[in-house]
């Protein structure tokens, strides 16, 4: 068992968007990316779950509920420099954690000049994995649903993710839309039960 594979069956994980100015002479000075403050949200009313089709896929997103609109609090850095970065959520693992999840969107700056340069910006996605933490946070990914090993089950898993590409079109739109609505649990159990790479 490689040892990069054995490390993500147990700790905690968080998938992250990091957000940039890529104009090296001008600050953005019109639509700002916003993020909204989690803790302000109404739960779970908040939360709209919605489907988006493409030719060949579909994937499950939440957009924010705006009868609640005035409890909302949003923030922005305006002016952006090329060398700022804005570094935020878009899922945590831990759900005990207040802030899971961020809602964030461009919007049009009433104050920006109206000869103002295009926005020029570009967002990098990733995720920061904590191996060591406590309460383990990621073997409920596989331990329950799997008649074989942690180590298998996770190897298994890391091996279909690295190859969704190449899976049948069914199988993508399946991954797309249960990841979506976030059950990354039940797709941890099919990925680990799928022995003869059905999938």
């Amino acid at each position: 068992m490689h040892a990069e594979t054995r490390k993500f069956s147990k700790g905690r994980f968080v998938f992250f968007t990091a957000w940039r100015n890529i104009d090296g002479t001008n600050p953005v000075h019109d639509h700002p990316l916003a993020v909204c403050d989690e803790r302000s949200l109404v739960k779970p009313d908040d939360y709209i779950c919605s489907d988006l089709h493409f030719e060949h896929e579909s994937k499950q997103l939440y957009h924010l509920n705006e009868a609640n609109h005035k409890r909302h609090r949003w923030y922005y850095y305006p002016q952006m420099r090329q060398d700022e970065v804005l570094i935020f959520k878009n899922w945590d693992s831990d759900r005990d954690q207040p802030a899971r999840i961020v809602f964030h969107t461009a919007f049009s700056d009433p104050r920006a000049p109206a000869d103002a340069p295009g926005r020029q910006s570009c967002e990098a996605r990733g995720y920061a994995y904590f191996p060591d933490h406590e309460p383990d946070l990621c073997s409920f990914l596989v331990t329950p649903y799997a008649n074989v090993s942690v180590e298998e089950a996770t190897s298994r898993c890391l091996a279909a993710v690295e190859a969704l590409e190449q899976w049948p079109l069914e199988g993508q739109q399946y991954i797309i839309v249960a990841a979506g609505r976030g059950a990354i649990e039940e797709i941890a159990a099919v990925l680990a039960n799928d022995s003869g790479n059905k999938l």
